[in-house]
């Protein structure tokens, strides 16, 4: 995928490594934004996980391999933000 940020072209690469319907997805991410060179140990690995907790389902993302301190960062701030947007939008359905 290609895109423009903020004026910027980027890049983000990926391979889905596992997928479930309605249970799992997993997939590796780099973006051209990191300048990492396009090699195993750049990319990290999103599992998105949904499980059945009584009548709700819980979703839980589990985040692996951070080839920097700043894509940690960035990644922890996005998925937190994304994921109480999720949340919000959601349990008014509940």
């Amino acid at each position: 995928m290609q895109k423009y940020l903020h004026g910027i072209l980027f890049k983000n690469r990926g391979t889905v490594l596992q997928f479930e319907p309605e249970q799992v997805v997993q997939y590796t991410h780099l973006s051209s934004l990191s300048e990492l060179p396009d090699q195993p140990e750049s990319y990290t690995s999103l599992e998105f996980r949904l499980a059945p907790v009584g009548p709700q389902t819980a979703l839980t993302l589990t985040l692996r391999n951070f080839p920097t301190e700043a894509i940690y960062k960035h990644l922890a701030f996005y998925w937190n933000v994304a994921l109480e947007i999720v949340k919000k939008r959601l349990e008014p359905h509940l």
